[in-house]
């Protein structure tokens, strides 16, 4: 009967390991999220153009106009230089619905 517990602690012991491992290294990767993020896809954050840089509560003005189902939630006040916005939208609720 001990060979038998000992099997299924054994087991019971590696199954939680993977398990603990496994989301050890997704929140490792979850917590740098940003980091990697801006390495992989440099492209979307660095901006190219040299010209004034517009204000960013007019930009989320203008996002709003262009697309009235969404309304600007957040977006950064002073943006860093040479780095593109990030605007949170989310939708509007329908007046005539009251759905989204």
């Amino acid at each position: 009967m001990r060979k038998v517990f000992t099997v299924l602690h054994r087991w019971a012991g590696l199954m939680t390991a993977a398990f603990l491992f496994s989301s050890g290294m997704t929140g490792a990767v979850i917590s740098w999220e940003s980091e990697l993020d801006h390495l992989l896809n440099r492209k979307f954050f660095e901006v190219q153009n040299t010209g004034k840089a517009r204000p960013s509560i007019e930009l989320a003005q203008l996002v709003e106009q262009r697309d009235p189902r969404v309304r600007v939630a957040y977006f950064p006040i002073t943006p860093k230089p040479r780095e593109s916005l990030t605007f949170l939208v989310q939708p509007r609720i329908d007046p005539a619905t009251g759905k989204r």
